[in-house]
């Protein structure tokens, strides 16, 4: 039996990897995992608001290749909420936080308000049929665009990702996925890339064992832009395989993997990769080895949009991120993770690899009062132009008072 400590950790990485959503649907996206997941996950009533106080130091805060570096440090106030209450067949909740980031002197125009928003519904509603997962999503962010691109660029995005198992059978089940996502770029030199993405998949599976479920998915994706100025519209098609593997509660498993194929309207049509069909995939593992240890793998490859100066096209990504969360003691947590992002440019040279690694330690002064810091080291690599290439520190200490 594991203790209410495991149930802790593991609860915190799974609702982590719920509400931490791809903004953009792509071939393959992340709902049927979700649902996956969240239909066997461990949501525990609560009801818990925190505010918090950060100062941090960025030693690169334009990206600047070796010999240009600018450090600045930066003042963040947020405030954050989880309200998550479970019934007899429902589970419902949302997740919300809204931070200002204050850069001092030369760079306060970073200086900016995000703010993330995502209620979650996950069950049975009855009528003969199997599990309903509903979350909705919107977010404000300011941020690079990506590695290449390194302009910050404000954007606003809503969403919804659902699934519905259409057939409550001990063995069978057919679930249908459906998402939808806009998002919108208010400043006149990034409102080109505004766009809105749906996609839908039909997913036959089969209950292996207790434990165990298979199946396939056919699925497909649209995206559309505000004009064709920067980006051509496109749709995707794909077909995957997928197992869910549930052991024991301490380590599940979700796998899905298959080929895809990328259409281009416009000028983009004839592209490198245009119409050919490309493997896909994605992994997420939790595990917990021990009662104080939890431990997550998330891995995917996907195809993506080019922000390669003005080529159009796509590129293909490989991510991947590990995550460790160790409870030194009751009033003691450390969290470490390692994550890399190859992006494969189609029609450009600028081919990048991205290494972070992130040590987070938070310590609880009291019941309600914790002191945390955090220290990240990014770095960025151009694989034909290693003149382009620059690293980041970052060091942060915080204090958040919960309620």
């Amino acid at each position: 039996m594991r203790t209410n400590q495991t149930r802790r950790l593991l609860a915190a990485l799974v609702t982590a990897a719920l509400l931490a959503l791809n903004a953009k649907t792509n071939a393959a996206s992340s709902a049927l995992g979700n649902f996956m997941e969240a239909s066997t996950a461990i949501f525990p009533n609560e009801l818990v608001g925190s505010v918090r106080q950060e100062v941090s130091y960025d030693d690169n805060v334009y990206c600047a290749t070796k010999g240009e570096e600018q450090g600045r440090w930066i003042f963040s106030t947020g405030l954050t909420a989880k309200w998550f209450r479970t019934s007899n067949y429902l589970t419902y909740g949302l997740e919300g936080e809204i931070t200002y980031d204050h850069y001092h002197k030369e760079a306060h125009e970073l200086s900016e308000f995000v703010y993330s928003l995502s209620p979650i519904l996950v069950g049975n509603i009855g009528m003969g049929t199997g599990d309903l997962y509903l979350n909705f999503y919107s977010s404000c962010d300011f941020e690079r665009l990506n590695n290449v691109d390194q302009r910050y660029a404000r954007s606003y995005t809503n969403g919804v990702q659902a699934v519905w198992n259409l057939i409550d059978h001990e063995r069978w089940g057919l679930a249908i996925t459906g998402d939808w996502a806009y998002e919108y770029y208010p400043d006149k030199e990034f409102k080109n890339n505004t766009n809105q993405a749906y996609g839908v998949s039909i997913a036959p599976f089969y209950q292996l064992t207790g434990k165990t479920r298979l199946g396939l998915r056919l699925g497909y994706d649209e995206t559309k832009y505000k004009n064709n100025e920067r980006h051509d519209d496109s749709d995707n098609v794909f077909l995957n395989a997928f197992v869910d593997y549930r052991m024991t509660e301490k380590f599940s498993i979700y796998a899905e993997a298959g080929v895809e194929k990328k259409s281009y309207e416009g000028s983009t049509k004839g592209t490198k990769g245009d119409g050919d069909f490309s493997p896909n995939c994605r992994l997420t593992l939790r595990y917990a080895p021990v009662t104080n240890v939890a431990l997550s793998l998330n891995l995917e490859h996907s195809q993506a949009e080019s922000y390669a100066e003005d080529v159009r096209g796509m590129m293909r990504e490989t991510s991947s991120n590990l995550t460790a969360a160790w409870t030194v003691n009751p009033k003691f947590l450390i969290i470490q993770a390692l994550k890399y992002t190859l992006q494969d440019e189609k029609e450009s040279a600028l081919d990048t690899v991205q290494y972070v690694y992130e040590l987070r330690a938070e310590y609880s002064l009291k019941e309600r009062f914790t002191l945390y810091g955090e220290y990240s080291y990014d770095i960025v690599h151009y694989s034909y132009d290693h003149d382009l290439d620059y690293d980041i520190n970052n060091f942060m200490l915080g204090v958040s008072w919960s309620f």
